[in-house]
């Protein structure tokens, strides 16, 4: 089964994004948008207390694939000039 998310849709602001709760491990962070600005992927195992960086930060649109067990991701927009920033999160259960 996949199951398609929007998990962030940012169009004038930084900072973290809500957290979603995950169900399979495979997964792929499908960037979209024209934008000036950078969103980081994090995970958490511990109930939203610590977040760890997923791959690299983004900065243009594109994939990132992730296969570790987590049980909740989002998206940090950290830094943001200008345009739309989208994050689909696509899993794979």
């Amino acid at each position: 089964m996949i199951r398609r998310n929007r998990i962030v849709s940012v169009a004038n602001s930084t900072g973290a994004q809500s957290q979603f709760k995950l169900q399979g491990s495979n997964k792929v962070f499908e960037v979209s948008g024209v934008f000036v600005g950078t969103v980081q992927m994090e995970g958490s195992n511990d109930n939203g207390v610590t977040w760890v960086n997923i791959g690299a930060a983004q900065t243009a649109a594109g994939r990132l694939t992730d296969t570790v067990l987590w049980d909740l991701v989002r998206g940090n927009v950290t830094a943001y000039t200008s345009g739309n920033i989208n994050v689909d999160l696509i899993e794979e259960f």
